[in-house]
Protein backbone atom coordinates (compact mmCIF):
# COMPACT_ATOMS: atom_id res chain seq x y z
CA UNK A 1 0.00 0.00 0.00
CA UNK A 2 2.88 2.66 1.14
CA UNK A 3 5.72 1.19 -0.86
CA UNK A 4 5.31 1.48 -4.50
CA UNK A 5 4.03 5.67 -4.32
CA UNK A 6 6.80 6.31 -1.66
CA UNK A 7 9.06 4.18 -4.05
CA UNK A 8 7.81 6.57 -7.26
CA UNK A 9 7.95 9.46 -5.30
CA UNK A 10 11.28 9.33 -3.74
CA UNK A 11 13.13 8.38 -6.77
CA UNK A 12 11.47 11.48 -8.46
CA UNK A 13 12.86 13.67 -5.57
CA UNK A 14 15.88 11.92 -6.15
CA UNK A 15 16.22 12.52 -9.74
CA UNK A 16 14.66 15.92 -9.60
CA UNK A 17 12.47 14.46 -12.51
CA UNK A 18 8.91 13.38 -13.12
CA UNK A 19 8.32 9.30 -14.15
CA UNK A 20 8.46 9.05 -17.79
CA UNK A 21 5.15 8.03 -17.67
CA UNK A 22 3.85 10.47 -14.82
CA UNK A 23 2.76 14.34 -15.29
CA UNK A 24 3.26 16.84 -12.76
CA UNK A 25 -0.65 16.93 -11.77
CA UNK A 26 -0.48 12.98 -11.39
CA UNK A 27 2.97 13.10 -9.17
CA UNK A 28 1.31 15.81 -6.82
CA UNK A 29 -2.04 13.69 -6.72
CA UNK A 30 0.13 10.71 -5.65
CA UNK A 31 1.50 12.36 -2.98
CA UNK A 32 -1.19 13.88 -1.40
CA UNK A 33 -2.94 10.34 -1.59
CA UNK A 34 -0.15 8.61 0.14
CA UNK A 35 -0.46 11.50 2.75
CA UNK A 36 -3.70 10.84 2.75
CA UNK A 37 -3.78 7.29 3.18
CA UNK A 38 -0.70 7.36 6.08
CA UNK A 39 -2.68 9.51 8.11
CA UNK A 40 -5.59 6.86 7.83
CA UNK A 41 -3.53 4.35 8.59
CA UNK A 42 -1.56 6.17 11.71
CA UNK A 43 -5.05 6.85 13.18
CA UNK A 44 -6.49 3.14 12.91
CA UNK A 45 -3.48 2.40 14.53
CA UNK A 46 -3.79 5.20 17.55
CA UNK A 47 -7.39 4.08 18.21
CA UNK A 48 -7.29 0.31 17.58
CA UNK A 49 -4.37 -1.02 17.74
CA UNK A 50 -2.08 0.71 20.14
CA UNK A 51 -5.22 0.34 22.76
CA UNK A 52 -5.27 -3.36 22.22
CA UNK A 53 -1.24 -3.87 22.56
CA UNK A 54 -1.23 -1.09 25.61
CA UNK A 55 -3.35 -3.74 27.51
CA UNK A 56 -0.01 -6.03 27.92
CA UNK A 57 3.01 -3.72 26.67
CA UNK A 58 2.54 -0.29 28.74
CA UNK A 59 4.58 1.43 26.28
CA UNK A 60 1.83 1.58 23.52
CA UNK A 61 -0.67 3.25 26.16
CA UNK A 62 -0.68 7.49 25.60
CA UNK A 63 0.60 7.80 29.11
CA UNK A 64 4.03 6.43 28.12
Amino acid sequence: MFRNPWTTLYDACLANELPKDMTLDQLIEMGTNFCNDLKIHRTAEKEFVFPHLGQRMPEFTEKA
